[in-house]
């Protein structure tokens, strides 16, 4: 017996497959997308909104981590990439191996940029990110485990003049995290869980994303670090006569960040405050309860519909009650004849659509989402523009020769409040407290803000070159709403000194054996940093000077197939 243990731990470093594929590992996440995108993977075997997707059961994947050299993409049975090491497996009863070694790197040179990347934080300067584990199953499957744990580095280097910004909205997502070099390990990508048929049962901390989005889910996403939870989920979808159906289920615990901001900005600006490290607020947490469903019906093959929905406690961790992780359930989604909001809980919900047609290659999905329940159906209906944000786009691959292809994608997300919302109660999305560890949980863009991506790429013998143009409109809320009371400049209230960010850059990536690898590099010009203004410099008869800059961004990564 003595042997036999010591063999699981000897050979857990031993195989290239995994049973579901990380949010965070992006090349082998679009990989598998792809491969519905080209038929390789049935349209009704997956809606691609619960994720991360269980490849094996849900996609029947043999090696999720093997690759077809035709396309660049994971296609079922294929077994082109081979294992360095072998695996262990003991009949039907063990089976144990590597997960692979994820490696990432970020440079900013001048402010933080970048998002949807887990526990890698708002950074300037270089950093870096680590996941590597083994995984397991025992009992037939019945058994399914996961020990993958991440470790982040961060220069987290000082900003320059005028500094980090306090947007003043009592939000627990500082703009920096503290003011010394940032080193910080998590549990990451591991659960332990029950499989019964469709349905899986268990504890994890990996990183869930809902929605059929690729850069900014609206409730759930990759964000922030993987909320430590409990869930029911569906491991497969459940097929009626009337289509499929899958679903998720977790309630859990959205972290406080561990740190706080010394004081306010002064009147004019002059002064902002630096974020600094406060241990006292580790303990601190909201109760989180959050539920997603999708329909694929029978009739329509590649068509998904879903909706989510979460309540979260507003209440001190002292305070909270059994009843709070189940509040789901009891939360009435309307305000009701008492108006005004229910005391001590929040509420997010969307809805969304996805349809893949693997005839052309292509897809097109969105999803519409509310922070702040209606008062009842007629608000709704009256209403749907009050705190609101959206998501659209559309994938496209073109095939123009054996082994050759075009990849033409694109992604609009609007956050910024509506026109109605400044006639009404305020409420912007993602307010001041949907976050975990510091980060939101939702689109990593926040509050406010908008953005519009734009990509294309040429793909040959598993290389991709591309460029690809993004667009960033950080916090107009917060100009709109006077927050930044060092825009008053001789014009006045300054409306044109909107913080956006301009990018222009390359895609590249290639798969090499074992290896895949890629890099996106940005020249982004920033008009307004901070919603900042230049005093100095010509004047301009319709603007105060901003202050403008340009800057490189860098981004790259590396996947070691074990």
């Amino acid at each position: 017996m003595r042997q036999l243990v010591f063999k699981l731990f000897v050979l857990a470093v031993a195989s290239a497959n995994a049973q579901s594929v990380s949010l965070l590992n992006q090349g082998l996440n679009d990989a598998v997308r792809r491969a519905q995108l080209w038929g390789s993977v049935p349209a009704t075997s997956s809606s691609f909104c619960v994720r991360p997707v269980n490849a094996v059961r849900a996609l029947g994947f043999t090696d999720p981590y093997s690759f077809d050299a035709k396309y660049d993409f994971t296609q079922p049975g294929d077994d082109t990439t081979k294992a360095l090491l072998p695996k262990y497996q003991f009949k039907d009863w063990v089976f144990v191996r590597a997960t692979p070694i994820l490696v990432r790197a970020q440079l900013n040179s001048h402010h933080d940029y970048g998002w949807q990347d887990g526990p890698m934080i708002p950074n300037k300067g270089m950093q870096t990110y680590l996941n590597g584990g083994i995984y397991g199953r025992l009992l037939k499957g019945l058994i399914e485990f996961q020990y993958a744990p991440e470790l982040v580095n961060a220069e987290n280097r000082d900003l320059p003049a005028p500094g980090v910004r306090n947007l003043a909205t009592g939000s627990d997502i500082p703009d920096r995290f503290g003011t010394d070099p940032y080193r910080r390990s998590y549990t990451g990508q591991s659960y332990v869980k029950l499989n019964v048929d469709f349905l899986s049962v268990g504890l994890s901390t990996e990183n869930v994303y809902w929605g059929p989005g690729y850069h900014a889910g609206i409730v759930m996403s990759e964000n922030a670090p993987g909320m430590p939870h409990f869930t029911i989920e569906s491991n497969k979808p459940l097929t009626t006569k009337w289509g499929s159906f899958e679903g998720q289920l977790v309630t859990g615990k959205m972290m406080a960040s561990g740190y706080r901001w010394v004081t306010g900005p002064t009147q004019d600006g002059s002064s902002l405050p630096e974020v600094v490290r406060d241990p006292t607020r580790d303990s601190n947490f909201r109760v989180y309860t959050a539920i997603c469903g999708v329909y694929n019906p029978i009739w329509l093959p590649g068509f998904s519909l879903g909706a989510t929905r979460a309540v979260w406690t507003e209440t001190q961790p002292e305070d909270v009650g059994y009843s709070d992780y189940i509040a789901l359930f009891f939360s009435n989604p309307f305000r009701g004849s008492g108006g005004g909001t229910q005391v001590g809980v929040d509420q997010m919900a969307s809805a969304f659509v996805r349809y893949v047609m693997p005839e052309s290659h292509s897809e097109v999905y969105g999803e519409y989402g509310f922070d702040d329940n209606r008062y009842d159906l007629e608000d709704l209906i009256v209403s749907p523009d009050h705190s609101r944000a959206y998501t659209i786009g559309f994938r496209k691959l073109t095939p123009v020769a054996k082994h050759e292809f075009w990849d033409f994608h694109y992604e609009i997300t609007q956050i910024e409040m509506a026109k109605e919302s400044f006639q009404r109660f305020r409420t912007m999305f993602y307010d001041s407290d949907y976050s975990h560890r510091g980060q939101n949980l939702g689109a990593g863009i926040g509050t406010g803000s908008n953005q519009w991506l734009f990509s294309l790429s040429k793909v040959k013998q598993g290389k991709r070159v591309g460029f690809v143009y993004e667009r960033v409109a950080r916090d107009n809320d917060i100009l709109y709403r006077g927050g930044v009371p060092w825009v008053r400049t001789g014009y006045g209230f300054d409306f044109t000194k909107k913080y956006v960010e301009s990018s222009l850059g390359l895609n590249y990536s290639e798969r090499r054996g074992p290896v895949l690898y890629w890099v996106k590099a940005l020249l982004t010009q920033t008009y307004n940093w901070n919603y900042w203004y230049d005093p100095a410099g010509t004047s301009s008869p319709m603007r105060a000077n901003g202050y403008n800059l340009k800057s490189l961004n860098l981004f790259t990564g590396a996947t070691v197939l074990l």
